[in-house]
């Protein structure tokens, strides 16, 4: 391994490679590494082939949950991937710490089927799903996502669909087809699912067994013990939506993983939220017993699990402002009977996917901003992100309903938003005079004389057209009484409204733009006029006080080479 990648530690080993942390040290950032090493008898050139497939998988595999790969290299004793370091837990040790309600369960089953869709769009199979290989990592905003790993033996659906292959996966997750003859298709990873969908809700593998044969008959003869027997709580909708995936017959099951995500999208069912424990006969030893929300501490890594003392509290996910706004509309609506904890009891930890955007599917949105990928956030979040700037037409986005990331301009869901960053920045006929003089005040109603005289004056009024009266008034009085001064008085007047207009005018500038002050001080007057005319409602007043300085003076200049002129010729 070159120098710059520095192995910390190791993280896993299977029967295909080890998995290491590094860190590269010329883009200071932690890595994964993944190193096939050759043993003896291995054939070399066999081992690369593999390992440049496995990096041409996972390079054409654009998903924001499928995990990302950097680079490929190789020594004289080993192969690697260079790939993106996934931080959090996976599905078995959660499982191992509570099962999911109906809601978690929702939100992690659409980013996996999402991710899946687009790798068989790719004609690529996973072959080995397994709680293992499914990461739940944290991310910014209190939010969590799906990472699915360790798609590098899976081989590739358009060269062995139908085929007979070497047997891949676990046990617990193989399709019968898979087992008897070895034939791997679509319909043995929406199997594999369903077995893993199983697990993730009950704990419990739908067919096993005390050995390896027993386990491979029960997937045979398709003999499993339905959901609703061992969870109560969950909707007949969303478990008969389940086990259709562990059809023994694939025609039985959903066709493709699209087809399992649209019906999952299309369930409206309601589920109870509050934590309870199943019987302890009616699951396996394997997992919790406990069934409750996700929280911090269920995604906490494992030596952050063990350093926490029993006194401490489990922290709560924090939501914006508009996302608790829509929980609260959600809990009244749907649940009206909630029972409230008693005080003596410790409050319940929130989940995320409690929330309605963390659990409806038309809510996860990704983005990328200057090549950094963003999320999952809900759509209103993401108009923000539109109307102020942030997210461009060009940018890509990422949604459960594409195969693939679109830019911005290309969806629907967000003309809406675009329209109207449009309508603000469209340019402004109105001329500068009207718009300084328009009365902008709502009718006076009968009922509230006063406060209508009063607002139509305060949106005629302003601070330039006082200062305007104000120093006409004064210039005047002072012209009266000192007429041969005349040209001073004039001139101290042009020059307060000039530089009264200017500085409120870099002011404006300042305050919208930095770009905009360098302008109007590099490039006077054009970079004033050009920064009035776009941006009609702060400019136009102190623009137009400029000019009517700067005529002032103008006119003082021209009045006194006449005056000069005219006492040269009659002396």
């Amino acid at each position: 391994m070159s120098t710059r990648h520095q192995i910390i530690e190791q993280l896993g080993s299977g029967g295909f490679g080890t998995v290491y942390r590094a860190k590269d040290t010329q883009l200071n950032r932690e890595i994964a590494i993944k190193r096939l090493k050759a043993t003896e008898g291995s054939n070399r050139s066999e081992l690369m082939s593999t390992l440049l497939e496995e990096a041409k998988i996972l390079a054409a595999l654009r998903h924001p949950n499928i995990v990302t790969i950097y680079d490929i290299q190789s020594t004289d004793e080993h192969a690697e991937i260079i790939m993106e370091l996934v931080k959090g837990i996976t599905v078995e040790q959660l499982i191992k710490r509570h099962l999911l309600l109906a809601r978690d369960f929702s939100f992690i089953a659409t980013q996996i089927l999402s991710a899946l869709s687009v790798a068989h769009k790719h004609s690529v199979l996973h072959c080995d799903l397994k709680p293992s290989n499914l990461m739940l990592c944290a991310t910014q905003g209190d939010n969590y996502e799906v990472k699915i790993v360790d798609f590098g033996m899976s081989p590739s659906a358009s060269n062995i669909t139908g085929q007979t292959t070497k047997i891949i996966g676990s046990i617990y997750f193989m399709a019968p087809e898979q087992l008897d003859k070895g034939e791997v298709s679509v319909q043995t990873d929406v199997y594999s699912l369903g077995c893993l969908f199983y697990y993730m809700l009950t704990g419990a593998h739908p067919f096993d067994g005390d050995t390896t044969v027993q386990v491979m008959a029960s997937h045979m003869l398709g003999n499993y013990k339905p959901i609703t027997t061992i969870r109560k709580d969950l909707p007949h909708e969303l478990c008969d939506w389940v086990e259709k995936h562990i059809s023994k017959n694939p025609e039985d099951r959903f066709q493709s993983c699209k087809d399992a995500l649209n019906a999952l999208i299309k369930l409206n069912v309601e589920c109870p939220t509050e934590a309870f424990k199943l019987e302890a006969s009616s699951k396996s030893k394997r997992a919790s017993l406990d069934v409750r929300p996700i929280t911090t501490s269920s995604l906490a890594p494992e030596e952050s699990k063990k350093a926490k003392t029993g006194n401490e509290k489990d922290s709560e996910f924090v939501l914006p402002p508009h996302a608790a706004q829509l929980a609260e509309k959600h809990q009244k609506a749907e649940f009206n009977e909630v029972k409230k904890p008693l005080p003596s009891a410790p409050k319940e930890p929130k989940a995320l996917a409690e929330q309605v955007i963390r659990i409806a599917p038309n809510s996860i949105w990704y983005f990328t901003i200057k090549g950094q990928r963003r999320g999952p956030i809900p759509i209103e979040s993401l108009g923000g992100l539109i109307e102020n700037g942030q997210l461009r037409e060009e940018d890509s986005v990422w949604h459960p309903a594409y195969d693939d990331w679109r830019k911005v301009k290309d969806c629907e869901e967000l003309k809406p938003y675009l329209d109207k960053v449009k309508e603000a920045n469209k340019p402004d006929t109105v001329s500068l005079l009207s718009r300084l003089f328009k009365n902008k005040s709502k009718p006076e109603t009968s009922d509230q004389p006063s406060s209508g005289i009063l607002s139509s004056c305060a949106s005629i009024v302003s601070i330039e057209l006082l200062i305007i009266f104000f120093g006409t008034l004064v210039c005047g009085a002072y012209i009266w009484y000192k007429p041969d001064l005349w040209q001073f008085g004039t001139a101290v007047f042009g020059i307060t409204l000039f530089c009264f207009g200017y500085f409120k005018l870099k002011l404006a500038e300042g305050r919208t733009d930095l770009l905009w002050l360098i302008a109007g001080i590099s490039l006077p007057v054009f970079g004033d006029l050009l920064y009035t005319l776009t941006h009609l409602k702060m400019g136009a007043k102190s623009f137009l006080l400029m000019l009517l300085g700067m005529s002032l003076l103008l006119y003082i200049a021209i009045q006194s080479d006449l005056f000069h002129m005219i006492s040269i010729s009659t002396s």
